[in-house]
């Protein structure tokens, strides 16, 4: 079986949040210190409260999907 490992050590790209039914685009910088994640204006993204999932993809590897 092939094992593929990923540098998510540092650097930036695009996304999704998915919260309340609703998915919008945000924009994410890692750092050593942790992420940022911001709207597509720049400001910062706000989650619900409670828990938080997160998913990191290759871009390759990422299939197609739409809200409803």
């Amino acid at each position: 079986k092939k094992t593929t490992t990923y540098d998510f050590s540092t650097g930036n790209g695009k996304g999704y949040i998915i919260n309340g039914g609703k998915m919008r685009p945000i924009k994410f910088t890692l750092q050593n210190d942790g992420f940022t994640l911001m709207e597509e204006d720049g400001s910062p993204a706000k989650l619900a409260v409670g828990k938080t999932y997160m998913c990191l993809s290759d871009q390759n590897l990422a299939g197609n999907f739409s809200a409803s």
